[in-house]
């Protein structure tokens, strides 16, 4: 357990220090989700309140399952269809670094919008198999462990199912992508009091607010790609040993593929 929960914050650490080095990319990002989901979440409360008045600003029981059924609709609807731009470029990030050259906006965002095209099925599915199934919490957070890497593999390889190969690649680091996800976990049900009293407090807070949040799930993002990177990396390390030893060469030091660049922990 111990060694799972070291794992854990080591890419963590590293997933959050690439994003704060790459500053010019994580914030214009998380900004422009946060800004949509604000505006959003803020139509969503409007239009509950014209059709029952006495629910306004999500006051009473039947204000807050309303707007927050309103909003888990919106979350998913930008997951789905603005999802693979975030999440490549939080890959973007992870992989410059990998090797030691922090990410740029522009070429952040050529690379996430060359691969939307192979990235929208893949996210999609996992993201509809995790947020069907955080309902009833177990199997999302299940579907959460195994699909931790899709975004990853949909964006740097050419994988027919990146789900699959997900599962494959987390197979044996579920537990430390539990421990990765569990302040996340923490985070939302706190946000089920803080978010109505963001919301009170006007349009401005809110955004300010969601970037708050959408800078974490960023650097959550992240996190899942440097362990995405560290993990192929090993991999493919421990098949070309093995390769070696095959062909008559043990104890053949086999060189770190390039992305396990120091900066990166180990898988």
């Amino acid at each position: 357990m111990f060694r799972s929960v070291r794992r854990a914050f080591r890419f963590l650490a590293a997933g959050f220090g690439a994003a704060l080095r790459a500053l010019t990319v994580t914030l214009p990002v998380a900004l422009a989700l946060a800004t949509l989901t604000a505006v959003g979440d803020k139509i969503v409360v409007e239009l509950v309140a014209s059709q029952w008045p006495e629910t306004a600003g999500g006051q009473g029981q039947d204000g807050m399952i309303y707007t927050l059924l309103g909003w888990v609709g919106w979350s998913l609807l930008l997951q789905i269809f603005m999802g693979p731009i975030y999440h490549a470029c939080a890959v973007a990030v992870a992989k410059g670094a990998a090797i030691g050259k922090p990410a740029k906006l522009y070429p952040a965002l050529n690379f996430a919008l060359n691969r939307y095209k192979k990235m929208f099925r893949p996210h999609m599915l996992a993201w509809l198999a995790i947020a069907i199934g955080i309902q009833v919490i177990i199997p999302g957070i299940l579907y959460w462990m195994m699909y931790a890497f899709v975004d990853s593999v949909a964006a740097l390889e050419e994988h027919k199912d990146p789900r699959a190969r997900s599962r494959m690649l987390t197979a044996g680091r579920r537990s430390s992508i539990f421990w990765m996800i569990f302040p996340f976990i923490v985070l939302q049900a706190v946000r089920m009091v803080t978010d109505f009293e963001f919301l009170a407090a006007g349009l401005g807070s809110w955004i300010g607010y969601q970037t708050l949040m959408a800078l974490l799930d960023f650097g959550l993002a992240t996190s899942f790609a440097m362990f995405y990177l560290a993990r192929v990396a090993a991999l493919d390390r421990a098949r070309e040993k093995k390769q070696l030893e095959a062909a008559g060469a043990p104890g053949v030091e086999v060189a770190a593929a390039p992305e396990a660049a120091p900066s990166t922990p180990t898988a």
